[in-house]
């Protein structure tokens, strides 16, 4: 009953509503990190000046399988660094936009067809785990307060916040089929869309 609730329309709807500020606090601090990663590759190194890059054509299940791996640790280390006040999650986070930031400054029709089509899967994933660190330390601060007054028990606290609880385990979906999603298509669509744009 627990699972089968959170995939509920009503439940979805009320999980973006409970934590909109979140949501657009994470988005801001993922697209403003690729911004300005952007802007600094730009006036550090200058526009593209070659017209070809690397091209992979191997695909195979087993890439997929290693994108989405290396994808889901970077998004679970994010996700668990709530318990530590989302310091580390903020700085994965933004640490995370480098790569992705850099291209689309120096080369930005490299980043519209290599990383773009699956990186708008892989940065949502980034949003939610983001945000999913943040109810975390909410969480951990409530239980901190509960234990040192004495009012309530760290138990009562995280009873009082089941849909907290509840809004981690969808937010973990989330990024795991926003991730197989964003696998699928660097794995396997990305070479294509290099080979017909270089």
């Amino acid at each position: 009953m627990f699972k089968i609730e959170i995939f509920t329309l009503d439940y979805l709807k009320g999980f973006f509503k409970r934590n909109k500020k979140l949501l657009i606090i994470s988005l801001i601090i993922i697209i403003a990190s690729l911004v300005l990663f952007a802007i600094g590759a730009r006036m550090l190194f200058g526009a593209e000046t070659t017209t070809s890059i690397n091209k992979s054509t191997t695909t195979n299940f087993l890439g997929f399988i290693d994108l989405f791996v290396h994808n889901f640790r970077s998004d679970a280390i994010v996700l668990l660094g709530g318990f530590l006040l989302s310091i580390l999650s903020l700085i994965l986070s933004i640490y995370n936009c480098f790569i992705a930031g850099a291209f689309l400054g120096v080369m930005p029709r490299a980043f519209a067809v290599g990383i773009l089509p699956h990186g708008i899967f892989e940065y949502a994933a980034s949003v939610f785990s983001l945000v999913g660190a943040f109810i975390i330390t909410k969480l951990e601060i409530a239980s901190v307060k509960a234990w040192l007054s004495k009012d309530h028990t760290v138990k009562e606290v995280l009873n009082d916040n089941k849909n907290a609880i509840k809004d981690i385990i969808l937010i973990i979906v989330f990024i795991i089929i926003l991730l197989l999603i964003a696998a699928f298509i660097e794995n396997y669509i990305t070479p294509m869309l290099l080979n017909m744009a270089f």
